[in-house]
């Protein structure tokens, strides 16, 4: 079933961008996503994924561009996706085209909607996720798979673009001048860069289930990384996704503020001490449920209580829920 705008949630338009600084046309997209930030703030959510840059990340080189190849990217930059439903290269049509498709999209209505919210703990992120939908899987198109994504970004950073606009006589607001005119470089503020925490392109493995129904609110929990890359976590958001895991397409998203100062900052001191062992996990002090990941963010077991859990050797991310409601994040190895 398609979205229309009579039926189903608000929706939000992702636009991922595929940039880097070496790019001397990239400020056609640069500032195509600037203008949408700005103009449509309760619709757009910007994603800016540079390649072979200071900026890039091990996601974005691999999992991205791989992925965005898959759906038919010609490999030409500046490159935006929309939902990953509909894409379009600024440089060779015009920067114009991002509020064209969001003054066509933005009223479309969503068979989903989700909401989050996160808690810093030292270096990780602990985010709690509701999701639920207007339409059961069995009324939809499609393979009726849905999975949740989740991305760090980070807005603020001070950098050099290269420019080729001057030499060409296009005339852009804040792009007509060089700093530096023997390499075509203009300094900017980049925003909504992609720092980490990209679990997967097609969204987390059974964050969501297979056969969704109306109504129902799906719960779901994951622990991220703080990414080293980050220069300053004021600045950072969390993006979480809605992802049909057969077509790639985003069918909604969230976007929430990761700033210490507006959400939960947990207490460095834990009630329960937790230490990885031959073959087990142990607790040391009282604590009310442990739900523990792997390193791709999956849950994989669940303690209520015990004193030691038996785990397969390997690295495991425990985060502990104590009888006052105080939530850890401990990074364990078991052997």
């Amino acid at each position: 079933m398609a979205p229309t705008p009579q039926v189903g949630y608000p929706s939000k338009l992702v636009y991922e961008e595929l940039t880097g600084t070496w790019c001397g046309w990239c400020p056609m997209g640069l500032y195509g996503m600037q203008y949408c930030k700005e103009n449509y703030p309760d619709s757009f959510i910007g994603i800016a994924i540079h390649y072979d840059d200071e900026y890039s990340t091990t996601e974005a080189d691999e999992d991205y561009v791989y992925n965005f190849l898959y759906l038919g990217w010609d490999g030409n930059f500046p490159y935006i996706f929309i939902n990953r439903q509909f894409d379009f290269c600024p440089s060779s049509t015009s920067w114009e085209y991002a509020p064209y498709y969001m003054e066509v999209l933005k009223d479309y209505a969503s068979v989903a909607q989700i909401k989050a919210t996160a808690e810093i703990d030292g270096d990780y992120i602990n985010v709690s996720t509701t999701t639920n939908f207007c339409v059961n899987g069995s009324e939809m198109t499609g393979d009726n798979a849905y999975a949740l994504a989740f991305v760090i970004t980070e807005s603020g950073l001070e950098g050099y673009q290269t420019n080729y606009l001057p030499a060409y006589g296009y005339e852009l607001p804040g792009w007509e001048e060089w700093d530096y005119s023997d390499y075509y470089l203009t300094a900017t503020t980049y925003d909504d860069i992609a720092r980490g925490g990209i679990v997967d392109f097609w969204g987390v493995l059974e964050s969501l289930m297979t056969d969704v129904k109306t109504g129902q609110d799906y719960d779901y929990n994951i622990t991220l990384d703080v990414p080293e890359t980050v220069e300053n976590l004021n600045n950072c958001h969390l993006v979480a996704m809605v992802v049909d895991a057969y077509f790639g397409n985003i069918i909604n998203a969230t976007e929430i503020s990761l700033d210490p100062a507006a959400i939960r900052t947990v207490a460095t001191e834990a009630a329960v001490a937790v230490s990885g062992e031959v073959g087990e996990i142990q607790f040391a002090g009282d604590y009310k449920q442990a739900s523990v990941y792997d390193m791709s963010g999956r849950k994989v077991a669940q303690a209520n209580g015990q004193s030691t859990l038996g785990m397969a050797p390997g690295f495991y991310l425990v985060r502990t829920l104590d009888k006052a409601g105080n939530a850890r994040s401990t990074k364990v190895l078991v052997k």
